[in-house]
């Protein structure tokens, strides 16, 4: 459990890091998603549940859309074959969301889970 911990932080205060350095998480945003207009309400650092396992990274929350962009890249195969390393992303406008429930995380009480 130790050296997961240390990951865990390490990858937090890398990401801090690069958040100051591209001049905060509103820039970061609109960076990362090419958004000009809207206006970003929160954000927080979260983890996205997939099939392959939880995914670190930030949650943004827009008065457009929700936004997920992993902390680190991940690697896929392009079309050509090839190994590339990208960032996982994903983007819902609010316009298709219809409902949001609250659900608590029975394992873990203090966490608390959107459906």
């Amino acid at each position: 459990m130790g050296p997961k911990i240390t990951e865990t932080v390490k990858g937090k205060l890398s990401l801090r890091a690069r958040i100051i350095q591209l001049g905060g998480v509103e820039r970061v945003f609109k960076q990362l998603f090419s958004v000009a207009r809207e206006k970003l309400l929160k954000a927080s650092q979260c983890y996205l549940s997939t099939t392959s396992g939880p995914i670190a990274g930030l949650l943004f929350i827009s008065t457009d859309k929700v936004a997920f962009c992993s902390e680190r890249s991940i690697k896929i195969t392009s079309p050509k074959g090839e190994l590339v390393r990208i960032h996982y992303k994903v983007l819902i406008p609010l316009s298709k969301i219809k409902c949001v429930n609250q659900s608590e995380n029975v394992k873990r009480p203090l966490q608390m889970l959107a459906t």
